[in-house]
């Protein structure tokens, strides 16, 4: 399945997410100094939003997989590779540490969603403090009501069109 990334920032946010989502399918091995020099190259400088528009691009592909055809075993072991594959960019911010932002890997995320049952598609979820999405790969996003008070992230949710996207202090 893809997304609509029509409402993916500006047009250098843009062609680096869909940069770092073609990488991401093509099983591309990233490192910190290749991306951020991609992101640099097109003039982003700033490494939370380098961080976070990669995270909306592993995001994205997670859930591509996911929502895929195969079994439930194929498609973790996709995302396992997914996740040995992405980039590493977990650093703190004061930012960050006083929201308490963490990120979830991909895989326990698609395993959350597996024990939480939201793959079968039949639930609406609610997602607290959803971040960029990665609790909520396992189902559709209008499947999903999630909240995110980052202003970043609560953009990030915005732009995969989920159900509906909430800013309050949760």
């Amino acid at each position: 399945m893809t997304y609509d990334r029509r409402h993916i920032g500006n047009s250098k946010e843009k062609t680096y997410y869909q940069t770092m989502v073609n990488h991401l399918k093509n099983g591309d091995r990233l490192n910190r100094p290749r991306t951020e020099k991609l992101a640099n190259s097109l003039g982003i400088y700033d490494k939370s939003m380098i961080k976070e528009l990669t995270e909306l691009a592993i995001v994205i592909r997670a859930r591509e997989i996911t929502l895929g055809s195969g079994t439930g075993f194929d498609k973790y072991n996709a995302i396992v590779e997914l996740y040995k594959n992405q980039t590493n960019l977990s650093f703190r911010t004061s930012q960050s540490m006083l929201l308490q932002q963490y990120s979830t890997p991909a895989p326990i995320g698609y395993l959350m969603g597996l024990y939480c049952g939201i793959d079968s598609h039949a639930k609406t979820v609610f997602e607290p403090s959803a971040g960029n999405g990665l609790l909520t790969i396992a189902t559709k996003p209008n499947n999903a009501v999630v909240n995110e008070i980052d202003p970043v992230r609560h953009e990030n949710l915005e732009r995969q069109m989920y159900k509906e996207v909430l800013s309050q202090d949760a």
